[in-house]
């Protein structure tokens, strides 16, 4: 049997953010995505307060027809599109391009704290108004004039309430990047992809393997860490063996509350363990820190913690650490070999 892949997409190199203080205009062509993106626009726009902060979304949108706007989209193809108008955020720069502006220990480290808890908190908005993002990476995350993470693309976007197997397989059939997806989104895509109507033991066998090995944080763990991720991922994945698609679809499902927190902490993972390495950091904080992150991409997701309780966990740690002396003593020398390691 011939396996279709996923494609290794580690952590990307994103253009360069717009710059601008207007209304960005985008051209999209009308599918089940855009109007999924419009829908979850809307909500967020309705229920949460300030939402620009946070959130670049769909504040308009016009159905471009032959009568108008035809200098955007030749006519023949003016009614398959629409034009897309979202919340201006000023100048902006990428996640990349913000870490690397930070030109001493102690800026790198309290950006990517303070970042890590802010993006924390705003996917915790939208986890209130029953929105599972599913489309976080680095891609898709960007810096405000102000400092401020602004999460955007919410075409993949689901509404929890709404949640079925017709709707997930859409969205896995139209996904390109799984790099910060769980194994058990990952099994989902197999499933599907290959249209096999069950998970059969080399299929099994066959996921965890390009899994754990096409992680992006695989790299930076122990080699006791990784064969333990690797048997875990067997354990897991063994549950639907020989199982029907349809049941198997449905109990994953159920999942859909960890996802977003699983894929904030790949991406911080990869930031904290790196610094940790480089700068050798000692403190609980840090240590501390990085368990929890760990056990968020646990391979079971019954062993993740809410978005809610990584929160409060979050909070408790970095109130409790009082003296963070230690980090404007840290080594200006080792800034560049960080930032050559945090390669996004």
């Amino acid at each position: 049997m011939e396996i279709r892949l996923l494609n290794v997409d580690r952590f990307s190199t994103p253009t360069s953010a717009q710059a601008s203080n207007s209304s960005v205009l985008e051209l999209k062509q009308n599918s089940v995505l855009t109007s999924n993106e419009i829908h979850i626009s809307n909500i967020i726009r309705s229920n949460i307060p300030n939402y620009s902060v946070y959130f670049q979304v769909v504040t308009s949108h016009k159905l471009l027809t032959n009568t108008n706007n035809t200098r955007l989209v030749h006519e023949e193809h003016a009614l398959s599109h629409s034009l897309l108008t979202y919340n201006k955020c000023g100048q902006v720069s990428t996640f990349k391009d913000r870490l690397f502006k930070c030109d001493s220990p102690k800026q790198i480290i309290f950006h990517s704290i303070e970042s890590y808890e802010l993006i924390l908190s705003s996917l915790l908005l939208i986890n209130k108004q029953q929105i599972t993002y599913l489309n976080f990476s680095a891609d898709n995350v960007f810096f405000s004039k102000h400092d401020k993470p602004i999460l955007k693309g919410f075409e993949f976007s689901l509404l929890n309430d709404n949640l079925d197997e017709s709707n997930i397989i859409h969205k896995i059939q139209t996904m390109t990047d799984f790099s910060y997806k769980p194994l058990e989104v990952h099994l989902l895509f197999y499933l599907i992809m290959n249209n096999a109507n069950t998970l059969s033991y080399s299929l099994s066998y066959e996921i965890c393997e390009h899994f754990v090995n096409t992680m992006p944080i695989v790299p930076l763990l122990s080699k006791d860490l990784r064969e333990k991720m690797l048997n875990d991922c067997n354990v897991f994945l063994r549950r639907y063996i020989n199982k029907p698609k349809t049941d198997i679809i449905k109990d994953i499902i159920k999942y859909h509350s960890t996802w977003d927190n699983y894929s904030l902490s790949v991406l911080y993972l990869h930031v904290f363990i790196t610094e940790v390495n480089v700068f050798s950091l000692k403190s609980v904080f840090f240590s501390k820190l990085v368990g929890n992150l760990l056990k968020n991409i646990s391979v079971n997701p019954l062993v993740r913690v809410s978005l809610e309780g990584t929160l409060t966990n979050y909070c408790e740690l970095r109130n409790a650490e009082l003296d963070w002396l230690y980090v404007c003593k840290l080594p200006h020398s080792k800034v560049q070999l960080l930032q050559e390691l945090l390669v996004l």
